[in-house]
């Protein structure tokens, strides 16, 4: 060892080789053994061996590497029988030198400088056989003692963890005063607590308030806890309110649980988390605590106490097992079909866990989804299984919402689960029983779109025309849902595919409404009448123009619609009887041309009069200015020159909204015939209507597509009047260009020219007509020219423009008066018609 040391080898390179000394290194340890023990017995009083001695009997049999404070507390504990100990704490230099040669140091902990010195020392009774009894009981004394010292000792730990290590072992004998010592310690509330408190591995419990049967449940103590006094209460709780049954449940230990029970204590006490015993039982190894849960159910604990999560044991091991406590709550159970809470039996608890098991977890990785699915499916099976066999209703409503397994297993699409409620015998499922909304399991599978599951009750004789209490069928709720595949299937069963639905609509309709082509296939198919009305008056093929679905429009066309039916009545016509929209015009309204040619094609009408006002679709079309719409109509044949109220035609339309773009699709279409001058009920043809209108585009197409300027309205007044009479040079010049006469006087023998002077004409539109020929003296119908109508009104640039251009001042009309005196309001014109009278002279 010294050669060792001045190698400057470590501590533990010199372990290493102690451990590989030869045999006659390892005599020197049993040698020096033997020297200390023959020391031991010939100095028995000596306070030093007798140190020596305590320091390896601990320090061979601790349980965990001892450091010289708890050396010094145990001898001083021991040598004082359990009293104050302060006095007899050896001092540390006195135990560094009591080590020997025997023991190491390290890290300020102790040990055997090598393992064969143990069996040395007990070789020569150094030790004795009891060694472990003996340090059991000095952690006894040491926990019961009472001095204040002690709570800050590092003894206090190892005593309270170890103190039971040391007697448990299934040869070891106890002498009274050890069993005195442990009953002592077991009825010593408060020492406890303080033990309990110290031990490392259960710190932060909550051990107020614990008695010796919390004690003796922990340390597995069975005999002494026969022995407690009934004066120890056997449902005292500790301070997280967990009495020594939660404990015995906790830790599993079976002959304690039935001790406790022996002993009366209550088995539905609840802790502060609202556990009873049995909630304890559920969260060790099943194949532990199946006897414990028997034991508990059979001597009446509850399974149907909530904890403060909500959850009763009952409800836990439905939903999370084990199976094999699961199966023996059921049984426990008297009546397999009475609610365990409101609106709850136990058949419905283990329904809705299959409920819930297909909708996943984000948590889960999917490969161990699948297999926590495949463990709870199995678990629903066999739970499902033994309420069958237990013959549990299945025809029995629960009492709040009348919840039913059938319905429940249709709702999910759970095939399993519909096969053995179908084929139980005896008593199986009914497959039309109705719930309270008389809605059958057929029409809740419907609804939820389980097409499977809806088959398989189909098949089962489930009736596919059931109606519930709102009139809806499985075949409304299979159209409702857009599942074509039902729908199919329930119309090959025979249901009515031609009944209203509720609020007076057709299935067809739903269909087309919902724009489901398939749906609507199967249905006509299956013989859905197409033209059949809801309440609106609409029909399916209005549907399917106003969703814009030509390809439903091209269905039911196909497939025999009427393309010429009327759908829907007008609103605020007199009379809303005669007049219906069409097809036709609903497409046209909705501008999809795609449509109303395929009507077109298939016979709908182009002339239909569609309201009161005797208009058809092409004056429609003109008015809300769809050119497409219009070319449509046209080529379809639609006619040109019907007239509606006020006599206006589509043309007539198409000026007053200055559609040009119309006006010369129209106009063309009938360029060269007289229908280009219809007139209206005011006697004015598209012509007047656009020379009205200032429109000189719309003037233009007219009149190189052949319109009559001559034609004159009620008051006689033709479109070059009317040119002349707003100022329209633009119009008034296309129309003289065209061979318009400036002189055609109108009914009160207004000419262009008086029209231009009596309207809103300027001086070139008056030049304009006086270079075109115009007659600049001619009388109107109460005898007056141009100029006295000039002068008249008051307008003293028209009159030195008519004098300009050649009109006469001079001329009279028939009471002799000229110009100059119609000017008799305006002093400006009569001096300026003076003068022009007095040059003349």
């Amino acid at each position: 060892m010294d050669h060792l040391s001045k190698q400057g080898t470590t501590f533990f390179d010199i372990m290493k080789a102690l451990e590989h000394l030869p045999d006659s290194a390892l005599g020197a340890f049993k040698a020096l053994t033997k020297q200390i023990a023959q020391r031991v017995k010939t100095n028995r009083g000596n306070s030093e061996l007798l140190l020596t001695k305590h320091i390896l009997l601990w320090v061979s049999h601790a349980k965990v590497d001892m450091n010289i404070e708890q050396i010094q507390d145990s001898f001083a504990i021991h040598k004082s029988e359990g009293g104050c100990y302060e006095d007899h704490r050896p001092a540390k230099d006195l135990v560094m030198r009591a080590c020997t040669g025997l023991v190491k140091t390290e890290n300020e902990t102790f040990g055997l400088v090598h393992k064969s010195v143990k069996q040395h020392l007990l070789q020569f009774e150094i030790i004795s056989n009891d060694a472990d009894l003996e340090i059991g009981k000095t952690c006894l004394y040491f926990l019961l003692n009472t001095c204040k010292e002690k709570e800050n000792s590092p003894l206090l730990q190892y005593a309270a963890k170890c103190w039971w290590a040391h007697f448990n072992s299934k040869d070891q004998v106890f002498d009274e005063n050890t069993d005195s010592l442990v009953m002592k310690l077991l009825r010593d509330g408060p020492n406890l607590t303080r033990a309990f408190e110290a031990m490392k591995e259960v710190e932060d419990g909550a051990f107020n308030g614990m008695t010796g049967w919390h004690a003796a449940v922990h340390f597995d103590l069975l005999s002494w806890a026969e022995r407690l006094l009934p004066d120890i209460d056997v449902d005292a709780r500790c301070s997280d309110g967990q009495t020594a049954l939660h404990w015995a449940v906790r830790y599993g230990r079976r002959k304690f649980v039935e001790l406790l029970i022996h002993k009366s204590a209550n088995l539905n006490l609840c802790d502060q988390a609202g556990d009873t015993p049995l909630h304890k039982a559920l969260v060790g190894p099943a194949a532990d605590n199946v006897a414990i849960v028997k034991a508990l159910i059979k001597s009446g604990a509850r399974l149907d106490i909530r904890n403060g999560k909500g959850v009763s044991p009952l409800e836990t091991v439905i939903q999370y097992g084990p199976p094999s406590i699961a199966k023996l709550m059921i049984e426990s159970k008297e009546d397999i079909n009475a609610e365990i809470f409101e609106d709850w039996t136990l058949l419905r608890y283990v329904f809705e866990i299959s409920g819930v098991v297909g909708q996943g977890s984000q948590e889960i990785k999917h490969g161990e989804w699948i297999n926590v699915q495949a463990a709870v499916t199995d678990h629903v099976h066999s739970l499902t299984e033994l309420l069958l066999e237990l013959g549990v209703e299945l025809n029995r409503p629960s009492t709040k919402v009348g919840w039913t397994p059938l319905v429940f297993a249709a709702s999910k699409g759970n095939i399993f689960l519909i096969r053995r409620l179908l084929n139980r015998e005896p008593n199986p499922a009914r497959v039309d029983m109705q719930d309270r909304e008389r809605k059958t399991a057929l029409w809740w599978a419907t609804h939820h779109g389980m097409t499977d599951a809806a088959q398989l009750l189909a098949e089962h004789g489930a009736n596919v025309s059931e109606a519930c209490s709102d009139g809806s069928t499985p075949l409304h709720e299979a159209v409702k849902k857009k599942n074509s595949r039902l729908v199919q299937l329930f119309a090959s069963l025979g249901a009515n595919v031609n009944v209203k639905t509720s609020n007076a609509s057709t299935l067809l309709i739903e269909a087309i409404r919902l724009q489901d082509h398939d749906t609507a296939w199967v249905l006509l198919n299956a013989g859905a009448r197409p033209d059949e009305q809801d309440s609106n008056g609409k029909a399916a093929l209005f549907y399917a123009i106003e969703r814009q679905d030509n390809n439903l429009v091209w269905l039911l066309i196909n497939r025999g619609a009427s393309v010429t039916a009327p759908s829907l009545a007008k609103t605020g016509g007199k009379n809303t009887d005669m007049y219906k929209h069409t097809p036709l015009e609903q497409a046209l309204r909705r501008k999809n041309n795609s449509a109303a040619w395929l009507l077109c094609e298939h016979g709908a009408s182009t002339d239909t009069v569609i309201d009161e006002k005797n208009r058809t679709l092409l004056h429609l079309a003109a008015y809300r200015g769809d050119l497409e719409a219009v070319r449509l109509l046209i080529q379809r044949g639609a006619s040109t020159t019907v007239q509606g109220e006020g006599g206006l035609t589509p043309l007539h339309y198409a000026v007053l909204l200055d559609r040009e773009d119309i006006v010369t699709l129209l106009a063309s279409d009938i360029a060269g015939s007289s229908s280009l001058d219809v007139t209206d009920a005011k006697g004015n043809t598209a012509l007047s209507l656009a020379t009205q209108k200032k429109n000189p585009t719309a003037t233009r197409i007219l009149i190189h597509r052949g319109a009559s300027y001559k034609v004159a309205d009620s008051k006689g007044l033709t479109p070059i009047h009317h040119a002349a009479r707003l100022g329209f040079k633009k119009g008034l010049r296309m129309l003289l260009d065209s061979g318009g006469d400036p002189n055609s006087p109108d009914s009160n023998d207004f000419t262009p020219v008086h029209h231009a002077v009596n309207g809103y004409a300027d001086s070139g539109l008056v030049k304009m007509l006086a270079e075109s020929g115009a007659n600049l003296d001619v009388e109107d119908g109460s005898g007056r020219t141009p100029l006295m109508l000039a002068a008249q009104l008051g307008k003293h640039e028209l009159v030195v423009c008519l004098l300009d251009v050649g009109a006469d001042a001079e001329v009279e009309d028939g009471g002799g008066h000229r110009a100059f005196h119609y000017g008799e309001s305006y002093p400006n014109i009569q001096e300026f018609l003076g003068a022009c009278g007095a040059r003349r002279m």
